[in-house]
């Protein structure tokens, strides 16, 4: 029995780590702009929930990359938070007319879509992030072309 609760104890410090290196993994420019962040799922779990006046909040985590203030061309990956706000009042009108198991699938579904449209927009700053290529493209580029060759 001690050599099982020793392995599952060495196990959980080996994950945690692990995981603790990879939050604070440091990532130059040139790796950053070859991500491709449309497809991350950015690693969302739920952490929380309480009830503040007429809303339930849903607290969750998730896995980010913020640039270093010291520097332009380095990222690290950051766990943030962020909250999706429940008003009661929805749950209250579907009670009116549905059952309990019904308006709560109504509020998951709300909560899987607020995260979902969260998720879109984190994305699309990543990418939005990237070095911009457009400046690197000039007429001098074209100059001199022979474009009328056989």
């Amino acid at each position: 029995m001690n050599k099982k609760l020793l392995m599952i104890g060495i196990v959980l410090i080996i994950i945690g780590s692990v995981s603790a290196y990879t939050i604070r993994q440091t990532i130059n420019q040139n790796i950053f702009d070859n991500q491709d962040f449309t497809t991350h799922d950015l690693g969302m779990s739920i952490t929380n929930m309480y009830k503040a006046n007429d809303r339930v909040f849903v607290e969750f985590s998730y896995d980010t990359l913020r640039q270093l203030s010291n520097t332009n061309d380095e990222w690290t990956i950051v766990q943030l938070t962020g909250r999706i706000p429940y008003y009661i009042s929805y749950y209250r009108d579907c009670r009116d007319t549905n059952t309990m198991q019904e308006c709560k699938l109504d509020m998951r579904k709300f909560v899987i879509n607020q995260a979902k449209s969260f998720r879109q927009k984190e994305r699309n700053w990543l990418e939005e992030q990237k070095t911009k290529l457009d400046n690197e493209i000039e007429i001098t580029d074209f100059t001199g072309l022979e474009i009328n060759l056989d």
